[in-house]
């Protein structure tokens, strides 16, 4: 029997969506073809407590050995075990360029492109063309003028606060998160980048930072101080639960890229896929 391919353009051992719907299915298919309950009696056995114990070996077997870390090392190699693919969305037609320069920070586009410092937030897309001729898009930042991002920074300017987001690029670490995003620019389409998890750490390790929150949309009503330089936290001292980290950063940008990506997926505005690497 050959395996389907995946609807989202991955491979179907990364897609969590994937995933979660052939749990539900096998689900389904055991309740089916299962026997007949037995007719209950009025007296049920008590299980042995060896039997008790093997179950809660088993159970706990089950579970993933490592999600928090004690250390830089621990944090890394969980990172890798529970999330082996990062994914990063790019605009659509982005790959090539990328393959070539790189996947750079806002900050070193704008900068290659003599665009000048990014002083304010982006409300729509900067389009930009670098010195190499290559056209670039920066993609807006709505959900921070949605959300009033003023209201949520913690001892920190709205300036110093985009002068960090802008030194980074991006991964999200959940394909939760990155579905969002994915639907909000479906009619614009975009070139999804996977990334190989531990060949990235091999290479970066050092300027990688880690949040578990989103740092582009923090909740609207919530006028909370809750961004500030403590939102992303070098790799190296994590020590949280690594299920809860939302967003992956890299901070200056990622050069040779096709070492890294396992997977590029060009999700076209309309709505089929189409594979460019992988």
């Amino acid at each position: 029997m050959v395996e389907e391919e995946c609807p989202h353009g991955l491979d179907t051992a990364w897609c969590s969506l994937c995933k979660a719907q052939a749990a539900k299915l096998s689900v389904a298919k055991r309740l089916a073809d299962a026997p007949p309950a037995p007719a209950a009696t009025a007296i049920a056995r008590r299980p042995r407590a060896s039997h008790q114990a093997a179950t809660r070996r088993a159970a706990s077997s089950a579970e993933p050995r490592q999600t928090t870390s004690a250390s830089g090392l621990d944090a890394g190699r969980a990172l890798a075990r529970l999330r082996p693919v990062l994914f990063h969305a790019a605009a659509w037609g982005a790959w090539p360029s990328i393959a070539e320069l790189g996947l750079q920070t806002a900050a070193q586009l704008a900068t290659d492109a003599g665009h000048g410092p990014l002083t304010a937030v982006r409300a729509d897309h900067v389009d930009l063309v670098q010195a190499s001729d290559w056209s670039m898009r920066l993609r807006d930042q709505r959900p921070l003028v949605r959300s009033r991002i003023e209201s949520h920074l913690d001892g920190i300017s709205l300036r110093a606060w985009l002068d960090i987001l802008n030194e980074r690029v991006f991964f999200f670490a959940r394909q939760k998160e990155l579905t969002t995003l994915l639907s909000r620019y479906q009619n614009e389409g975009q070139d999804l980048l996977v990334f190989d998890t531990t060949k990235v750490l091999a290479a970066v390790r050092a300027r990688m930072e880690v949040a578990t929150v989103n740092s582009g949309a923090p909740v609207p009503w919530a006028n909370c101080p809750c961004r500030g330089r403590d939102t992303f936290l070098p790799l190296d001292r994590f020590d949280g639960k690594v299920a809860d980290i939302e967003e992956v950063t890299v901070v200056g940008g990622l050069q040779a890229v096709e070492r890294f990506v396992a997977r590029v997926v060009r999700y076209h505005p309309d709505r089929t896929t189409e594979i460019l690497v992988g």
